[in-house]
């Protein structure tokens, strides 16, 4: 079944009507609150004036206390509209991350199974051309395989001559090895690192 790519407006239209909150006492209860606070600052302390800051400050409490509830009253009615409005948005979000998801992972699969074919076909192409030379039965294709080589940007004909040149330094190597003294301790460990001085230097410290 073909996908079609199904067209979305961006132009999204959302009405916002702002809510203006008129608290008409402000300027009158600031200037009442600041000479009150400024009296209190000012004034010579004693028993007497301090009873009176006290009761001052303790109407000035009850103010406070209604100001502060009519806030979070007025505070809660305004993020209802808001919370609804979130809920809808977080809603289609999740919606789309779901798919964004599900896109995701169907992408890894395809660049996992184009990979595992690219890996079946470059060991098809190993088996062929390892299959003429005498030293076929010791090196495999995991000693040729390299991780790059499974990228999409490595072209097959790029493998191909890198296998050519990596099998024939292979034959070099093994011809190498076949004149010198104790051989076969010297291919067990070339066939650990295919790194020809580093093989000898170790068998000939073990003798």
């Amino acid at each position: 079944m073909k996908n079609e790519v199904i067209e979305i407006n961006n132009e999204i239209d959302i009405v916002v009507k702002e809510g203006k909150i008129a608290f008409k006492q402000y300027k009158a209860l600031l200037t009442t609150a600041q000479k009150t606070a400024d009296e209190i600052s000012n004034i010579i302390v004693s028993e007497d004036t301090i009873k009176s800051s006290k009761k001052m400050v303790a109407e000035w409490k009850k103010t406070v206390n209604v100001l502060e509830d009519k806030r979070k009253e007025i505070k809660k009615s305004i993020l209802i509209p808001y919370k609804s409005f979130e809920q809808q948005v977080k809603e289609i979000v999740s919606v789309i991350n779901g798919a964004d998801t599900i896109v995701r992972t169907q992408i890894r699969e395809l660049e996992e199974k184009e990979r595992d074919d690219k890996e079946d076909e470059i060991e098809e192409l190993f088996n062929e051309r390892v299959s003429n030379y005498t030293f076929k039965e010791l090196v495999t294709f995991r000693h040729f395989l390299k991780n790059e080589h499974l990228n999409k940007t490595v072209s097959m004909k790029k493998i191909d001559s890198e296998l050519t040149e990596w099998l024939e330094k292979r034959k070099s190597d093994f011809e190498y090895i076949n004149t010198v003294e104790y051989k076969e301790e010297v291919y067990n460990e070339y066939l650990k690192s295919f790194d020809v001085v580093s093989s000898i230097n170790i068998v000939t410290q073990r003798h």
